[in-house]
């Protein structure tokens, strides 16, 4: 059984529980930079038939780097501007090709639940880095996020996305600015829809599965029946 959803996911997780413990400095700064990569590896590993879309968002990625550097707070707003919306574009087109390949799988499996989920918390991940740019451009875009690091604000805006995506909402962090506020309907839109769309395709995918399995079986009892007979 094939586990390249799985290899995506796994990083993808760890990654997400990772960052609150980067930003109270129980966890070093550069776990967030191996653990970014790990996902990135998976998520090519399912590209790989898709040349061109890795390429792309394989520079994409690589002007993220250049344009804002490790120390985010000697880049200007253009480097951030730049950086923020290469991230975004690149983690949005590797989402949109993992829905595609998850979806178009012709057997429900435990990977194919895998895939489902990876994109899930992807649109949680490309929504913080949107999140982040508009914090960083606009401060004050944001409740209860100011005079924050690096780390810890990508660590509270990821927490901010996931909630919004689930649509939980604590309100302990609220958007204020009107494109902020606009991103984060959107992003709980596209979450419910993901949720409704995906499920509901499964089970139907997977009941169409049964039958056919089920099918199967009763044509090779009936033949066995008939060699026997």
């Amino acid at each position: 059984m094939s586990n390249r959803f799985l290899s995506l996911l796994s990083p993808l997780i760890l990654l997400i529980l990772a960052q609150p413990l980067v930003a109270q400095g129980t966890l070093p700064a550069y776990a967030t930079k191996v653990l970014t990569l790990l996902v990135i590896v998976g998520a090519y590993r399912i590209l790989r038939p898709y040349r061109s879309l890795v390429w792309a968002s394989g520079i994409l990625f690589v002007v993220a780097a250049v344009a804002v550097p490790a120390d985010q707070a000697l880049a200007g707003w253009v480097a951030h501007l730049i950086g923020g919306l290469a991230s975004a574009v690149a983690l949005a087109t590797i989402t949109v090709v993992i829905a595609y390949e998850a979806i178009h799988e012709h057997w429900v499996t435990r990977d194919t639940l895998f895939g489902a989920l990876a994109v899930y918390l992807l649109i949680g991940v490309t929504s913080t880095v949107l999140y982040e740019l508009i914090e960083v451009l606009a401060p004050g875009s944001f409740t209860n996020i100011h005079g924050l690091s690096q780390s810890q604000l990508f660590a509270e805006l990821n927490y901010f996305s996931l909630v919004t995506l689930t649509t939980l909402g604590y309100g302990d962090i609220a958007p204020v600015a009107p494109i902020a506020r606009t991103l984060a309907a959107t992003e709980a839109i596209v979450g419910q829809f993901f949720v409704a769309a995906v499920v509901g395709l499964l089970i139907s995918r997977g009941g169409a599965q049964r039958s056919s399995t089920q099918g199967h079986d009763s044509r090779t009892a009936n033949l066995s029946d008939a060699s026997q007979d």
